[in-house]
């Protein structure tokens, strides 16, 4: 409450020294033995696909809607 800013300049904390600070955080890395790379989906065969260009076009339009 005593503090003027135009008298005493800008507040600023007072700055401690930590005595448990080690230096930057850095996360530890533990060897894992099963790794074996970067995870893929398995492709499986599927004998049923047909690849069909024309699956969004509609031959009539009967509404049409509007988000607002």
């Amino acid at each position: 409450d005593d503090w003027d800013d135009e008298e005493d300049g800008e507040w600023e904390a007072p700055m401690k020294d930590n005595p448990d600070f080690k230096g930057e955080w850095k996360v530890k890395r533990i060897s894992n033995p099963g790794y074996i790379g970067v995870w893929a989906a398995r492709k499986i065969p599927n004998p049923k696909f047909v690849d069909d260009n024309e699956v969004y076009k509609y031959d009539d339009f009967s509404f049409i809607g509007f988000d607002l």
